[in-house]
């Protein structure tokens, strides 16, 4: 008798055990479930969505670096220059394993998808001698401190504004070609623009930026002359804007 009743009280303890790991795994189930639910609750406040993706083997700090990179380039999307210091709200999600960077956010400013595939370019500027893919470059990305849009007359043109390194070669190259056949061409991406410099003693080096623009057009490619070099390699895997207007 005192056998089979500690064998029925060790059951007991056995079964009880079980079911309080049961209950403490529900407990994770629902915790994490939550999480979920919490997290699609928030994008859901965000008409938009943008998907990045990188094949690039990135350590964990190059693709925290990605991450803010995106962001940065979307903030510039929304902002007509760099120091409008203006802040976007957004939500970032990332996935390191799947190479993945997805921004939410609401598209206050209506911004198209030309614009929106602009911002995975890798936006490398070049300002060359010559109209030659192989002429010199004398100044690129790294010396375009802010690029903005100006209405002049009817039509529409590019304040480009360099750093102090960029304003010196600029001007220099610009007196040393002044009155020569060669001219001073703009390349993106490996790529000629058909676009002109104007520049005055008066703007200290920097330069306009004129061409055949419309306000569209001009703000695209203010935008792809100030957003700055990608280092990695990005293509949009998921673009959805507007989602949830009629």
């Amino acid at each position: 008798m005192k056998i089979r009743s500690k064998m029925k009280k060790a059951m007991f303890i056995v079964i009880g055990a079980a079911m309080l790991l049961a209950g403490c795994g529900d407990e994770s189930s629902r915790k994490s479930q939550s999480e979920l639910m919490q997290e699609e609750f928030q994008t859901d406040k965000y008409d938009s969505y943008i998907t990045y993706k990188t094949k690039d083997s990135l350590t964990e700090d190059q693709f925290t670096e990605l991450a803010k990179a995106l962001e940065l380039r979307l903030e510039r999307a929304f902002s007509d220059k760099n120091d409008d210091h203006a802040s976007q709200s957004h939500m970032t999600q990332s996935d390191h394993m799947q190479g993945t960077v997805t921004i939410y956010f609401n598209n206050t400013k209506k911004l198209e998808n030309d614009l929106v595939d602009a911002t995975a370019s890798p936006n490398l500027v070049q300002i060359r001698k010559g109209d030659k893919p192989d002429g010199e470059v004398v100044v690129s990305s790294e010396h375009i401190l802010d690029a903005y849009t100006q209405q002049e007359g009817g039509g529409w043109t590019i304040m480009l504004e360099f750093t102090q390194k960029g304003r010196e070669i600029f001007k220099k190259t610009a007196q040393e070609l002044g009155g020569s056949t060669v001219p001073v061409t703009v390349w993106i991406d490996g790529k000629a623009l058909d676009v002109k410099f104007m520049t005055e003693p008066k703007m200290y080096g920097n330069a306009i930026v004129t061409g055949s623009f419309d306000e569209h057009s001009a703000r695209r490619l203010a935008y792809q002359l100030r957003s700055g070099q990608l280092k990695y390699n990005v293509t949009i895997d998921v673009s959805v804007l507007n989602r949830n207007r009629a």
